[in-house]
């Protein structure tokens, strides 16, 4: 398939792109939830829970078609559903419609999960994208750098124009990339020719085994669990938190969305030198190295996302979120390599869908939780729970580090 861009540069590409267009709507759609349909923290979480339940039932499902069809189809379908997701957000500010949306947009993520890793991975070879990872990982915050900073202006002349707008670029994004994404290195497999549902049960069957066959995948898998508890419940609640237990510093009149836009860009700033420090220091092919990064950046996670939830210093408190999203962004990229490196090419999109899907059930268990103490207790220590939660990476890590040393 001729294309205008090679593998490596369409992969980078989208990342920029996609991170620019859904970083206008990002920093901006908790506060239009809390304010124009005024949602409280329980039903912020329980849409994030949406998302998680559409992923647990079409994960698996979306990678294996992925693993069968074309891995480049299954990622331009989740453009389009995530751009859909967002314009019906914002032209219509009622529940219903945003749980649909959500639904839209939960089903986009699980066509784009798996598949754009295990595209890249056969356009350019397993040990080149462990490196693509890391460097795709910067660009994407780069592009939410500037995507903030464009959403925090439209939102301040209406909270909905960034929503609108980020969706609508992320439709005209899956247009374009039709014509820059190649697709070369990924061959259909005997099992395409089998109907669709034997050949279904067959990649999923292999995928499986895979898992089975290596204990290292099998404690990655465990870890992918552990790591998902944090997250929901601190995605759908953390501005929430500043909200109410702080009061936000003026900064000469302006909205106070401004500073959630501000943190996102430090936070994305930071991240971007963060993922740089680990392409020098860390050799990202070696699994002992990389299970020892991922342990320290753990800790420095639980830590930072612990001061966030005692500081009762608005300045404390924006440092532990910066050091726990930091932190987090360094720890994705280096997973999705440790992954990748231990799964062949065959069933790659499979098997990073069934972590995908153990995500989504990490993120269900843990989002209602974190959302059901915020709601009995108090936000502060709902933050607080969500380092807890983390704590048993750090065994699973020990673990994957001995495996892969042996």
């Amino acid at each position: 398939m001729q294309t205008l861009l090679p593998a490596q540069r369409a992969f980078l590409f989208l990342g920029f792109a996609s991170a620019l267009f859904v970083g206008i709507p990002d920093t901006m759609i908790a506060i239009y939830y809390v304010r124009v349909v005024g949602l409280g923290p329980l039903e912020l979480v329980l849409l994030g829970t949406i998302v998680e339940l559409v992923t647990i039932v079409f994960e698996i499902p979306t990678g294996v078609v992925a693993d069968l069809y074309s891995r480049r189809l299954s990622v331009l379908v989740g453009i389009f559903l995530a751009g859909a997701s967002f314009v019906i957000q914002g032209m219509a500010p009622i529940l219903l419609a945003i749980a649909f949306a959500e639904v839209l947009r939960g089903l986009g993520r699980t066509f784009s999960s798996g598949a754009l890793e295990a595209w890249i991975a056969d356009e350019i070879g397993e040990r080149e994208a462990a490196a693509a990872y890391i460097r795709y990982a910067q660009v994407r915050q780069i592009g939410a750098i500037l995507g903030t900073a464009i959403g925090v202006g439209l939102a301040s002349i209406d909270l909905w124009i960034p929503i609108v707008t980020g969706g609508a670029l992320m439709i005209g994004l899956g247009f374009l990339m039709i014509a820059l994404m190649p697709e070369r290195g990924f061959r259909r497999g005997h099992r395409a020719a089998l109907s669709p549902v034997r050949g279904a049960i067959t990649t999923l069957s292999a995928g499986l085994s895979a898992i089975r066959g290596r204990a290292i995948l099998a404690t990655l898998i465990g870890l992918t669990l552990i790591l998902a508890l944090a997250t929901e419940g601190l995605d759908r609640l953390w501005e929430a938190h500043l909200l109410r237990h702080f009061t936000i510093p003026d900064l000469g009149g302006l909205d106070p969305i401004v500073w959630f836009g501000a943190i996102n860009i430090t936070f994305m700033v930071l991240g971007v030198a963060a993922n740089q420090i680990v392409r020098h220091v860390v050799t990202v092919t070696d699994d002992v190295a990389v299970a020892r990064a991922m342990m320290v950046a753990t800790v420095l996670q639980i830590a930072g996302i612990v001061t966030f939830g005692l500081a009762t210093d608005f300045g404390w408190a924006v440092a532990g979120y910066l050091a726990h999203m930091v932190f987090r962004g360094v720890n994705g990229p280096l997973f999705t390599g440790f992954v990748n490196r231990h799964v062949e090419s065959r069933v790659r999109a499979t098997v990073l869908s069934l972590a995908g899907q153990v995500n989504a059930v990490g993120q269900v268990t843990g989002g209602p939780l974190i959302g059901t103490i915020a709601e009995l207790t108090s936000l502060r220590v709902a933050m607080v729970a969500v380092g807890g939660t983390l704590l048993p990476a750090l065994p699973l890590l020990l673990r994957a580090r001995r495996q892969a040393g042996s």
